[in-house]
């Protein structure tokens, strides 16, 4: 992968209107796509008003033919699922990046459950 991959995909503004002041970014898993998890922020937005919540696609189509994937997982072996995930950090780190940029928030601004660095 030489060129770095843009990711997209929906978005739900802070329920208490006006800027966000956190970000919220949420991950699909195999086969969905950021519009399966969107769904989750009007729930949630009720404990963080201020928050603007993001649900990039996968960068790939799923190997089944349906949904996303952030990269295959026809081969499990830990070295491939290593690999596959190192592949697309630098796209994912991009997107979380630019998202920040573009609202002005410093990085602890970003709920996270995960480290944002690849194994």
């Amino acid at each position: 992968m030489s060129e770095l991959m843009r990711l997209s995909g929906p978005s739900f503004p802070p329920r208490a209107g006006g800027s966000a002041a956190s970000l919220v970014i949420l991950l699909h898993g195999w086969g969905a796509d950021g519009n399966d998890l969107i769904g989750l922020a009007p729930h949630w937005a009720a404990s963080l008003p201020h928050a603007e919540f993001l649900s990039p696609h996968g960068p790939f189509p799923c190997d089944l033919g349906f949904g996303r994937q952030w990269f295959s997982i026809a081969d499990r072996s830990p070295e491939r699922i290593v690999a596959g995930v190192r592949a697309v950090a630098p796209a994912l780190d991009a997107f979380v990046s630019e998202a920040l940029a573009e609202r002005r928030l410093e990085e602890r601004a970003l709920a996270s459950s995960a480290s944002r660095k690849a194994p």
